[in-house]
C-alpha cells in the first residue's frame, strides 16, 4: 500500500477526492493509500479528513481502499522499515464509509487454469479499528468476533502485487456493475453484507486458508464464511455484478449537481 508519510499527505489526498466530487469525474474512487490509525498525532482529525468521504457518498461515490501490505500489523509512523509490534489497521480502510479490500492469491496452472481455491494474500492487512465502532450491517456476519471495531477487510481480490493491486481490482468490477445497473452505485457495504450472507448465489466465494500474521505479530485465520482475515472472501464477476442491483434503488445520489457521468462509460479514479 502507498503509504503517506504517516499522517502528512492526507490533506492532499483529501482535497483530490473532493475535487473528484466537486467535478463529477469518478462514480468508483479508488484508495492505495492509508496510514496506521495510531499514526494520527490527534485522532480527532480523522473525522475532518473524513468529511470529504461523506461528500463523495453523498454524491453517489462509491469508495474502495486498500487494507494494508504488512499483515496484522502496519508501518510505524513515516518509517516504512519499522512496524507496530501489534496489530493495528490503517485508515481509510478502516472508515465504515469505505469498503476494505484484501489480497487473495489466485493460483492457476501453466495454461491459466485454476488449480485450487483462492488463498488469503500472507501480507493481507486485517484486524479491527481502534476507532470506529462496530456498524450496525456488520454486527450479524461478525456476532461471534470479541473485537468491539470495524472489521478490516470486507473483501479480498487478487493481492500478489499487494492489496494496491487488490483495490483497483474490485474498482473496477464495481464499475461493471454501474455500468450494467446504469447508474452509481454508492455506498454498497450494507448490500455487500446482505450478499455475503447468501454466498455463491451471490458470487461471493469463501476465501478458506491462509494467515496474515507478520513478523512478530499474530495473525488472522482465514476459515469458512465471514472472518476477520479475508472478509467475506473473494467474487465470482459475473454473478456478483448481476447481485449488486439493489445498490442502485438503495443509494440515490442526494447531490449529482453538475453534467451527468455518462453510464456507457463509467469512470473510476485510483488514487
Amino acid at each position: 500500500m502507498d503509504e503517506t508519510q504517516g499522517e502528512s499527505g492526507m490533506p492532499e489526498m483529501m482535497r483530490v477526492l473532493d475535487h473528484l466530487t466537486r467535478h463529477r469525474l469518478a462514480d468508483v474512487v479508488s484508495m492505495s493509500f492509508g496510514s496506521v490509525e495510531q499514526n494520527f498525532a490527534n485522532p480527532a482529525s480523522i473525522p475532518a479528513y473524513g468529511a470529504a468521504l461523506d461528500r463523495a457518498r453523498a454524491a453517489g461515490t462509491t469508495l474502495v481502499a486498500s487494507s494494508g501490505d504488512l499483515g496484522a500489523s502496519g508501518p510505524l509512523g513515516d518509517h516504512p522499515d519499522r512496524h507496530y509490534p501489534r496489530r493495528v489497521v490503517a485508515w481509510p480502510a478502516s472508515d465504515p464509509r469505505v469498503t476494505a479490500v484484501g489480497g487473495s492469491l489466485l493460483h492457476v496452472d501453466p495454461r491459466g487454469h485454476r488449480s485450487s481455491r483462492d488463498t488469503l494474500w500472507p501480507k493481507s492487512g486485517a484486524g479491527h479499528s481502534s476507532l470506529f465502532a462496530r456498524p450496525a450491517w456488520q454486527r450479524p456476519a461478525t456476532a461471534g468476533d470479541a473485537a468491539p471495531g470495524r472489521s478490516v477487510p470486507d473483501i479480498v481480490m487478487q493481492g500478489s502485487s499487494g492489496t494496491s493491486q487488490s483495490a483497483p481490482l474490485f474498482a473496477g468490477v464495481l464499475a461493471l456493475a454501474a455500468q450494467v445497473h446504469h447508474g452509481p452505485l454508492g455506498d454498497i457495504n450494507p448490500v455487500l453484507y446482505r450478499l455475503g450472507a447468501a454466498g455463491l448465489a451471490a458470487g461471493i466465494v469463501d476465501v478458506t486458508q491462509g494467515s496474515n500474521t507478520y513478523a512478530e505479530v499474530p495473525g488472522f485465520t482465514a476459515g469458512p464464511g465471514f472472518d476477520t482475515a479475508s472478509g467475506w472472501g473473494t467474487v465470482d464477476v459475473p454473478r456478483f455484478v448481476r447481485a449488486l442491483g439493489p445498490c442502485r434503488d438503495v443509494n440515490r445520489p442526494v447531490d449529482r449537481a453538475g453534467p451527468p457521468v455518462g453510464h456507457d462509460r463509467v469512470m473510476v479514479a485510483v488514487l
